[in-house]
């Protein structure tokens, strides 16, 4: 089954959103954990540095302190208040930032990432420099213990130098934690970017595969639909477009079939229509230029000089109206049919085309049922054109030996005009057929053909005044009801 262009489209599009979405995810995620261990070396990390920072400064302006025989009993206060922070250092490394057997979650991640990086070593030697750093803080509290200031100030220096090497090494190990966290870092950030970038090429590439195979799904048959325009343009000839399915391409090959169609129809109605139009204007044409030529060559004979006149007044006329009937329904198709409505008795001119046509002279019998007058407001010149149009058409078409009876009735709002007769045995198509612009009708008998002007024009005149005009067929009785309001 062939797959639509709107879904594959909307597939196309999918991949797309797809793409995106994930790409989206992938960042934001790998944001989040780069924000994740920017915050833990922040917290956790950096703080411990930062007190050991602190402890060394001091350590060093005791120690030079201790050197130049400072005064003892302000010496011993800022030696206690150090120790005590020393001790704070000692209590609060091992409750918060101590790696081994800390059961914070900074600490248990801290823990993993080591592990991860195969870096587990680092979490000894932390607890061996912790372990250092209290054991000389323990020597410097005994060693500040001694009563004698001279005794001790020596050992002071020493138990001062001890702490400082120890707060080094703890130092130490804290800034190689950094180091190793930061690397990882880095290389997260540079996860982040490759696996953008991969996510991005594979979203890249499935839309230009999806992109690629939409367009080698519609191209191909959009360059086949163009082919055939141009093909028709050049040609005028219609081919069948094979598009099968029911997605939106095989629709518009379908629209495309059907135009086609009916241009192609068209021109060949109006082929057909322009050959017809000929013979029927040839007919009065020869006989115009027949008795011109009888009446010049026989002018010592009046009377058939007169006859010969009437015959070519009487093929003028039916001259005229053919071809005011071809101007009358182009107009009527572009809607420029103009109407100048008045009085007029619609039984007078029945009688009138009826006189018109000769109807005697076709060997037809017309019969009238009207009332001696039927006024209505109508354009005089068009509804003789319309009438004249229904007559000949019917008179055409009528079979020879059948009487043609028109019935005319008013009764306000309306008046109705009904035409029935027999029709001769049609070769093909239907009266309907008749009511279209510029077609034709083949049928048996004298002639073989008749133009479908007359009768579209008088359908259009007839919707022009606010009426209608209705075919019934009922086997070879045909009826056509005209109503127009009176």
């Amino acid at each position: 089954m062939r797959v639509s262009v709107s879904r594959r489209l909307a597939l196309l599009a999918a991949t797309e959103i797809i793409t995106v979405a994930v790409l989206l995810a992938v960042a934001v995620g790998s944001l989040l954990g780069v924000e994740a261990n920017m915050r833990f070396v922040k917290h956790y990390l950096l703080p411990p540095v930062d007190v050991l920072n602190s402890a060394l400064v001091e350590n060093a302006r005791l120690r030079l302190q201790s050197m130049r025989e400072p005064n003892e009993a302000a010496f011993d206060a800022e030696m206690a208040a150090y120790q005590r922070s020393l001790h704070t250092l000692d209590a609060r490394y091992r409750s918060e930032w101590i790696m081994k057997n800390n059961p914070s979650r900074d600490a248990r991640k801290a823990r993993d990432t080591l592990a991860a990086e195969g870096h587990e070593e680092m979490i000894e030697r932390e607890q061996v420099a912790v372990d250092r750093f209290s054991a000389a803080l323990r020597r410097l509290d005994a060693v500040q213990a001694e009563p004698d200031p001279k005794a001790r100030r020596p050992r002071v220096t020493e138990s001062l130098t001890e702490v400082q090497t120890t707060l080094r090494q703890l130092h130490k190990e804290n800034t190689d934690y950094i180091a190793l966290f930061q690397s990882v870092l880095i290389e997260n950030v540079r996860e982040l970017r490759h696996g953008l970038l991969f996510v991005g090429g594979i979203g890249v590439l499935v839309a230009t595969l999806a992109a690629l195979r939409v367009r080698g799904a519609i191209a191909p048959r959009i360059r086949r639909l163009a082919e055939s325009v141009q093909r028709f343009r050049e040609r005028g000839v219609h081919e069948r477009l094979h598009e099968p399915g029911q997605d939106e391409i095989a629709i518009l090959a379908n629209a495309l079939d059907a135009g086609f169609l009916a241009i192609a129809e068209r021109d060949h109605e109006r082929e057909r229509f322009l050959g017809i139009a000929a013979h029927e204007l040839r007919t009065p044409l020869a006989s115009i230029v027949g008795f011109a030529q009888v009446a010049n060559m026989n002018p010592a004979k009046p009377e058939l000089a007169r006859r010969a006149l009437e015959v070519i007044e009487r093929h003028s006329v039916r001259l005229a109206r053919l071809v005011d009937d071809v101007f009358l329904a182009a107009r009527a198709r572009d809607g420029k049919l103009p109407i100048d409505p008045e009085l007029v008795d619609l039984v007078e001119q029945v009688h009138k085309v009826i006189a018109e046509l000769d109807v005697h002279a076709t060997g037809r019998s017309v019969y009238v049922d009207a009332p001696p007058t039927a006024r209505l407001l109508a354009d005089k010149e068009l509804l003789g054109h319309a009438l004249w149009a229904l007559l000949s058409f019917s008179l055409a078409v009528s079979e020879a030996g059948e009487p043609i009876r028109i019935t005319i009735v008013i009764a306000p709002p309306r008046a109705d005009i009904r035409v029935d007769l027999v029709v001769r045995g049609l070769v093909h198509g239907d009266l309907e057929r008749a009511l279209s612009p510029f077609s034709s009708l083949v049928y048996e008998g004298i002639g073989g053909a008749r133009t479908g002007v007359g009768l579209y024009l008088c359908r259009e005149i007839v919707r022009l005044h606010g009426g209608t005009l209705k075919l019934e067929e009922t086997g070879p009785a045909v009826s056509i009801a005209v109503e127009l309001p009176s």
